[in-house]
């Protein structure tokens, strides 16, 4: 959010600064110049007002015109018109009488003689009032006083010499008499140069019918008053001039002729065509920013909105005037932002608030608020705008953040995971309850941030190495990672890895070391997941740049800030329009092309909102939101465009973020499914070999005297015992492999030897099938250094994997070949195939596929799993070929031989055949299932022993 607002400030600023030229302009002329708004509410006026009226521009700021500009007519003593109602109503530049007065703050009257101009916006709404006047009262008092004689031709040779009006006499047929020295500064002729001459040489061809208007006035006895018109110089430049023309009459009272007073107006009607121009800008500029926007008075009356607002909330001016803007509040929320605002008036200290507003739909939703106001030279507020950023979706964002946060404390504090950080500055660790409980500490206690009372709970075995591995990371290394046993309360060891990274300052010195202390099984996976949270959230915060644009469309010209040009570019170089545009993803242009054009059509214009992808010069891809407006003139041909404006904002960081939290929802879902999955499956793996042997029991209470029957039945129990025990065996092996505590124990074996266990272990399985087994194997003895049961383990699980998933009566071909001095174990069938999605993931932990045909065999999806972990602790290898569905798959092991000089093959050792062996023996089983040790000592007691049974360690010892 903070991002945010610095864009907005930046505009704000160019606002403040563009403004404050203008009114400087302003305050410069030698009229008194007073502005209002639509209301007659006055917005500026300069140091002249102020020092004829007696008010400052901060007092009057807001206030109506009547309280500062208060004029009567010096006869009736009546309030004169408004100048703000005549110059809307009459759409032009009026005047007032030759009595007014104005009434200043102290009381005093003065003589005035002003003007009041309207101002209007491009669609040519009103918007406002220029008034511009002047003191006259000692001209007054000289006309009242009717000096006469010499003195009269004195004073009024002084006034108009010292005059900064040109005053002219002229005779109605528009022959010039008289002409003073503001007239030469004004119109550039001397005296000598224009006296004689046509008034015509100061007018325009195109306004020569004024002259005639104004001499048939002249020639009724009306006096032509603050007519506002253009002018000729001598050099041919045209200057803006406000005219009071008056007849001039003879002892007889006939008219002969005209006196004219010409005001150079031409400053002010520059500064008011700059102050329209600006306030056209300041509100395009309003209008083509994605955010609403408002402005208030110094008061908080709120005076204008941009299209945004209206658009958003659905209502009208006149309905959100002033404080009108409450109805679109939430109700619990409104006190608290009426405070707020109110506080902020008060203070004069910005105003940055979240809460929400009603849009048209009658839906809420959450804005960034943020106000500043406008100081005038003293310091003194004069404005206040503001801005209402949406910020819903990042705050569906950060929900959806929390809410993977959420997930993650879940599965950390499920999995019995630990956080911990490490300041090495202050030497203090700072440990999560995990962790706390863990090492046994408590973190209530003053010293459970002390790393001693860590190291304490490592095993004695494991302390040194731990404490100069995180010695090394501090000193020197970027990451730590250590894999060591910790002792519980309970005397029980586990072994744990912590794994961490040093955070460095600016000067290199390690800061902090955070880091995680988790099962090795599940390392990988929480690690990988909590990095992501932790990246996303980064995403998420830094992810609002927005820069503006406008551009010419006569030229062309493209007129940018500086993070427009970081988003496009990369840096703040300037950068022209086609530049720009070349910038966009190629794939992008000809949608960005036609988006601009149908927004910048004349007719029926469209909104312009994108979003696309852009090239940086060093090839880094950024996506990009883009908004903008186009602005219109009108003509005689039809409207043209005048300038496109808009914003665009990096929102790289967004869709990677959206795209990074489906990935992560995916991958959460399948891990849910798969668990799942397994669960079921393994429930069914179960239930298989004990209903059988269930039945068997049933059975053999009825049978007891059919021994044939009894035998069948033993027979059937054997075999789903042995499956049964084959399925915890895997998943036993699964566990010990995963926790790292399955050891082999290797031997030289004969490779024929191997294969033959894992062919009989699977003979009753093919059998049961019909499959052909075809084998092949070197004649010549191979010699391996391996684990005789885990190595015909995984031969026996590739050669049922091929029975299970090889339809009835299918061909299955066990090899082995010598590639020097590596063995190559191959396991080939045509069954069913593995699809091409699957040959990556097919050696996955529950990994299975769909095997409509497998008639009965079943299984968890753990033992390629199992075979892989296997082949691998044997430092071998093993991959899987497969054409596709229906074409069958071959599995390939390929493990080192044994290499020794003169090898000969292994014998089993001999047995004393003369040896007595004593039938009487006593012997103690000690086991802590009861009915496992039941049955053992039947047996052994069968075979002529004397046997005593315990059933823990303590008994065993004492009955020992």
């Amino acid at each position: 959010m903070a991002i945010l607002s610095k864009g907005k400030h930046r505009k704000t600023e160019q606002f403040r600064r563009e403004r404050e030229r203008f009114l400087v302009t302003l305050s410069s002329i030698g009229d008194g110049v007073i502005i209002t708004d639509s209301n007659g509410q006055v917005k500026f006026l300069n140091a002249v007002v102020e020092q004829i009226t007696g008010s400052g521009n901060a007092d009057a700021q807001g206030k109506p015109l009547d309280v500062i500009f208060r004029v009567i007519n010096e006869q009736s003593r009546q309030p004169v018109e408004k100048p703000v109602d005549r110059a809307e109503r009459q759409g032009q530049v009026v005047g007032l009488t030759d009595q007014s007065l104005l009434i200043a703050k102290d009381g005093t009257e003065k003589a005035i003689e002003d003007s009041a101009a309207p101002i209007r916006t491009t669609d040519g709404k009103f918007a406002g009032c220029v008034i511009v006047f002047r003191d006259v009262t000692e001209r007054r008092r000289l006309e009242r006083e009717g000096t006469t004689g010499e003195e009269t031709s004195r004073l009024l040779a002084a006034i108009i010499t010292s005059s900064n009006d040109a005053i002219i006499s002229k005779t109605l047929d528009g022959m010039i008499q008289s002409w003073n020295a503001a007239a030469e500064h004004i119109f550039g002729y001397t005296a000598e140069q224009a006296i004689g001459r046509h008034i015509s040489m100061l007018i325009p061809d195109e306004r020569t019918e004024e002259e005639d208007q104004i001499i048939s006035k002249l020639r009724e006895g009306q006096r032509v008053e603050h007519f506002d018109t253009v002018r000729l110089r001598s050099n041919g430049e045209k200057v803006f001039v406000s005219l009071t023309i008056s007849p001039i009459r003879n002892a007889e009272s006939r008219i002969i002729g005209a006196s004219k007073i010409a005001r150079d107006i031409t400053k002010q009607k520059e500064a008011e065509e700059r102050l329209r121009e600006s306030e056209e800008r300041f509100v395009q500029l309003g209008n083509a920013i994605s955010q609403l926007a408002w402005m208030a008075q110094p008061d908080g009356h709120i005076d204008w909105y941009n299209d945004r607002w209206y658009e958003y909330t659905g209502m009208t001016f006149q309905e959100m005037e002033g404080w009108g803007w409450q109805s679109v509040h939430a109700p619990d929320v409104l006190p608290e932002v009426i405070h707020g605002w109110q506080k902020a008036l008060e203070s004069s200290e910005p105003f940055n608030m979240v809460f929400p507003l009603r849009g048209a739909d009658g839906e809420f939703r959450p804005f960034l608020t943020q106000v500043l106001p406008f100081r005038d030279g003293d310091g003194k507020i004069t404005r206040w705008f503001g801005t209402n950023t949406d910020i819903s979706a990042i705050k569906r964002t950060e929900d959806e953040l929390r809410e993977a946060r959420s997930r993650l404390e879940s599965t950390l504090a499920a999995a019995d995971i630990g956080t911990w950080e490490f300041d090495s500055v202050k030497s203090i660790v700072r440990a999560d309850s995990n962790l706390a409980r863990m090492f046994d500490v408590n973190l209530e206690d003053e010293s459970s941030g002390s790393l001693e009372i860590y190291i304490k709970a490592i095993h004695p075995d494991d302390k040194e190495r731990v404490t100069a591995g995180i010695q090394q990371a501090i000193a020197a290394g970027s990451t730590y990672e250590n894999e060591f046993r910790i002792i519980g309360s309970d005397e029980k060891i586990r072994w744990v890895v912590a794994r961490g990274r040093v955070d460095r300052d600016d000067a290199g010195q390690a800061i902090r070391l955070p880091g995680v202390v988790m099962d090795i099984s599940e390392r990988k996976q929480v690690e990988k997941a909590l990095q992501e949270s932790k990246e996303q959230l980064r995403i998420a915060l830094d992810s609002a740049e927005l820069g503006t644009w406008n551009v010419d469309p006569a030229t062309n010209h493209l007129t940018s800030h500086d993070r427009f040009r970081i988003i496009f570019h990369g840096c703040v170089d300037p950068i022209t329009y086609e530049q720009a545009f070349d910038a966009i993803h190629p794939d992008d242009q000809q949608r960005i092309r036609d988006a601009m054009a149908e927004a910048t059509r004349p007719e029926n214009p469209t909104r312009y909102a994108e979003e696309y992808r852009v090239v940086h010069p060093n090839g880094i891809t950024r996506w990009v939101f883009g908004k903008g407006s186009a602005n219109f003139e009108p003509t005689d041909a039809g409207r043209r465009l005048v300038s496109f404006d808009g914003t665009v904002m990096d929102i790289t960081q967004q869709r990677k973020m959206q795209e990074e939290l489906r990935a992560l929802a995916s991958r959460l879902s399948e891990t849910d499914r798969r668990k799942d999955e397994f669960l079921a499956t393994l429930a069914h793996e179960l239930r298989n070999p004990l209903a059988p042997i269930r039945t068997g029991l049933e059975i053999m209470k009825s049978v007891m005297d059919d021994p044939a029957t009894m035998e069948e039945i033993r027979c059937t129990m054997e075999r789903q015992t042995q499956q049964l025990i084959m399925l915890v065996d895997d998943l036993l092996d699964v566990s010990r492999i995963s926790k790292g505590k399955l050891e082999l124990r290797k031997c030289r074996v004969k490779l024929a030897d191997v294969i033959q266990s894992a062919v009989e272990a699977s003979n009753s399985f093919i059998v049961e099938s019909n499959h052909k087994l075809i084998t092949a194997i070197p004649a010549e003895p191979i010699y391996m250094d391996a684990d005789p049961n885990r190595l015909a383990q995984v031969v026996s699980n590739l050669l049922k994997n091929s029975i299970k998933y090889t339809p009835e009566g299918g061909r299955i071909r066990l090899s082995a070949e010598r590639h020097g001095n590596d063995v190559v174990i191959s396991v080939e069938d045509n069954g069913l195939g593995i699809p091409a999605e699957m040959l990556d993931r097919i050696f996955e932990m529950f990994a299975q596929i769909d095997r409509p045909q497998e008639k009965g065999h079943t299984g968890l999806g753990i033992g390629l799993s199992l075979v892989k972990s296997l082949v691998e602790m044997h430092e071998g290898q093993i991959e899987v070929h497969s054409e596709g569905t229906g074409k069958g798959s071959l599995f390939s092991v390929r493990l080192p031989i044994h290499i020794e000089t003169h090898a000969q093959e292994p014998s089993l050792p001999r047995i004393d055949q003369t040896a007595t062996v004593s039938t009487n023996q006593k012997v103690l089983v000690v086991d802590d299932n009861k009915a496992g040790a039941k049955m053992l000592s039947m047996i052994v007691k069968m075979l002529g022993n004397d046997v005593r049974k315990a059933y823990d360690g303590q008994q065993g010892i004492e009955v020992a």
